[in-house]
């Protein structure tokens, strides 16, 4: 039985470590890899299980989309799963990340980190709208979801310094409506 346990922690680190050196433009990004390993490869959690993960990983303060792994670590192995799965997506990153900054710093006017700099651009884009699709498809698609949904995008970027909290409100105040009027 502890080797189902410590084969379960290696399974959790060893999905999350190379999504970790992934994540160009952050956790969002590999947002769609994660569930595709834990709710289609694994079977970790379902796609509603997911969903609830990542809304309680984005309500949280702090880096949202990568406390989904922390959640995710948790319900499959408890606190040594979440702490594994935590460690899986920081620490490569981490290590790369200071690696990069010593190499950046250094040769930072070269053309060739500009080009590279400029290559980066398009596949953080590409990574980032994966994700939100990824999340999309998972989602109840009713009419009013949907309607909310396009609500909060264009509140969110027509009102770039509206606070979240007021768009996460409105949204949760309209969902209510729309369930109490059309059931």
């Amino acid at each position: 039985m502890k080797d189902e346990g410590f084969n379960l922690l290696i399974k959790l680190f060893l999905v999350f470590a190379p999504l970790s050196l992934s994540a160009f433009g952050g956790g969002i990004s590999v947002l769609s890899a994660i569930q595709h390993q834990v709710v289609d490869v694994y079977h970790w959690t379902t796609g509603p299980e997911f969903l609830e993960l990542f809304a309680i990983a984005r309500a949280a303060p702090g880096p949202g989309s990568m406390m989904l792994t922390t959640l995710i670590g948790l319900k499959v192995a408890g606190i040594p799963g979440a702490l594994v799965a935590t460690i899986g997506m920081f620490l490569p990153s981490s290590i790369l990340c200071i690696a990069c900054a010593a190499i950046w710093g250094r040769y930072r006017t070269h053309p060739v980190m500009r080009t590279l700099e400029k290559a980066l651009l398009p596949i953080g884009a590409g990574l980032l709208i994966a994700g939100v699709t990824s999340i999309g498809m998972l989602v109840s698609t009713s009419l009013g979801l949907l309607a909310i949904a396009a609500a909060s995008a264009a509140a969110c970027l027509l009102l770039p310094g509206l606070h979240p909290l007021i768009v996460i409100g409105a949204g949760a105040v309209a969902n209510l409506l729309i369930s109490l009027l059309f059931g």
